[in-house]
């Protein structure tokens, strides 16, 4: 349905009521009736089934009017009665035909539209993969030369201490398995091949080991640890190793984005019949612009090589996979850059799962 306005409507009125002056010109071939057609043909074409309508009532007006003026005898009479059947007809064929018209038009435009969006879609999905495979060369790129460097050094016996280039090397060997194995996690999501070996587990320990890894990392930056409490008697059903993941993830995220003299927290609490698990930081936050493609793949506040953090753009994404996976969820809060971010985990507690696959 073409867009309405007073305008077009005070037009389709006039056209009703020139009728009465065409009339005349049409008179002498025999057509004088068909004048009171134009106005609803006019407003069809130019405006849609709706002024059409209108078109016709307020021909109808006129067409009474003239009758009423000038040939009040034929009132209500048989050939009254034929006139106005045959007018209502022939303008109820043009504002059927109008609509008709109007609906191919309106799921013309809506299939447009729908193309419209999945080509952007398409363009955007691959201006991501374009970013990420550039932001994945240059990861990958980065531990192996390091590694290779230290390496070169050890071979030709050049380096003072030779432990700590090993330990330089392994370190960057494990960041360059870690992430391979975060590209070879989504391709298994993706095709549907990923195994999960769900078993009963109390998350708090396994938080409580994840965050002592990370120790190093924290005292490095000069990051203070609050851990809260983490209900170590409370127990899931979880794949351990996805569920150590996905709190190195979080906890590794909130170290790398937390600059130094922050603060990263982490706690386990019992909501109802959920466990909840919340990783917070006072780190630089997330833009409001961004908070609603945080988990989305490929994606990253800032895609460029040159910003001051590494990472590929997955991990996130993994997180919230893996959480969903084992009948989880997964949820993120900011109030802006500078504000911090927190990411809260819930899972079913054990008890609350085994009443549920119950039912």
């Amino acid at each position: 349905m073409k867009h309405f306005s007073w305008r077009r409507l005070a037009i389709t009125a006039a056209a009703a009521l020139s009728t009465y002056f065409l009339r005349w010109l049409l008179a002498p071939i025999g057509l004088q009736a068909l004048t009171f057609l134009l106005p609803v043909l006019f407003a069809a074409y130019l405006f849609g089934s709706l002024l059409a309508t209108l078109a016709y009532l307020f021909t109808m007006v006129v067409v009474h009017a003239v009758l009423w003026v000038e040939n009040p005898q034929i009132l209500f009479t048989r050939s009254y009665f034929t006139g106005m059947f045959n007018l209502a007809l022939f303008s109820t064929l043009i504002i059927l035909y109008t609509r008709r018209h109007e609906a191919v038009l309106s799921r013309l435009d809506e299939s447009l539209a729908r193309e419209k969006e999945a080509r952007q879609e398409a363009e955007t999905a691959n201006r991501l993969k374009d970013q990420f495979l550039a932001t994945l060369s240059h990861e990958l790129r980065t531990p192996i030369n390091v590694i290779l460097g230290y390496l070169q050094i050890l071979l030709e016996e050049r380096s003072r201490n030779p432990r700590r280039a090993l330990e330089i090397v392994h370190r960057n060997a494990q960041e360059q398995a870690r992430l391979i194995e975060d590209v070879l996690d989504v391709s298994r999501i993706t095709t549907g091949t990923v195994q999960l070996a769900p078993e009963e587990l109390r998350p708090g320990a396994m938080l409580r080991d994840a965050v002592e890894s990370l120790q190093p990392a924290l005292v490095a930056k000069g990051l203070r640890l609050e851990l809260g409490s983490l209900e170590e008697d409370a127990v899931i059903l979880a794949d351990p190793q996805r569920l150590r993941q996905v709190f190195w993830n979080l906890l590794s995220n909130a170290v790398k984005f937390t600059p130094a003299g922050g603060t990263v927290s982490a706690q386990v609490a019992r909501v109802g019949g959920q466990l909840e698990i919340r990783i917070q930081d006072t780190g630089r936050g997330i833009s409001k612009a961004f908070l609603p493609h945080v988990f989305d793949m490929f994606r990253q506040g800032d895609p460029s090589t040159t910003r001051d953090v590494s990472g590929i753009g997955l991990g996130l994404n993994l997180v919230k996979q893996f959480v969903e996976l084992q009948g989880g969820t997964v949820t993120v809060h900011s109030d802006g850059e500078g504000t911090g971010a927190s990411f809260t985990c819930r899972f079913p507690l054990c008890q609350a799962a085994s009443e549920a696959r119950a039912v």
